[in-house]
């Protein structure tokens, strides 16, 4: 597993291959029944360049418990960042953003002989 927040590439558009994000996000009792997590990722002007991947999850607090949390390993396909920039990933849930996080996009710099 490897954890990053920035990629970088000789140019852009930029290819990801095949990556997840792990997710850990918790509920009280109040918020049991179905809920939808959607993530999607924003360019630098807040506009969408990928997503939303939308999963439907039951939430269920256990007996004696005040709270549950959900563990998920979310799957993001070929993603394809159009240029250098810093990127947002939004994390929703019920169509109510609940927060990001900065996914930076560089451009490498020349390898020297």
């Amino acid at each position: 597993v490897k954890v990053f927040d920035t990629i970088t590439a000789e140019s852009a558009p930029v290819e990801c291959p095949m990556r997840y994000i792990a997710l850990k996000l918790r509920f009280d009792a109040a918020e049991e029944g179905p809920r939808r997590i959607a993530v999607d990722f924003l360019d630098g002007d807040g506009q969408p360049v990928f997503g939303p991947i939308e999963q439907t999850f039951s939430i269920k607090v256990a007996p004696g418990h005040q709270s549950t949390a959900l563990l998920q390993a979310i799957l993001i396909g070929r993603l394809v960042l159009p240029r250098f920039d810093e990127y947002a990933v939004r994390l929703s849930v019920d169509g109510e953003a609940k927060f990001s996080i900065p996914l930076f996009c560089q451009q490498s710099k020349p390898q020297t002989p």
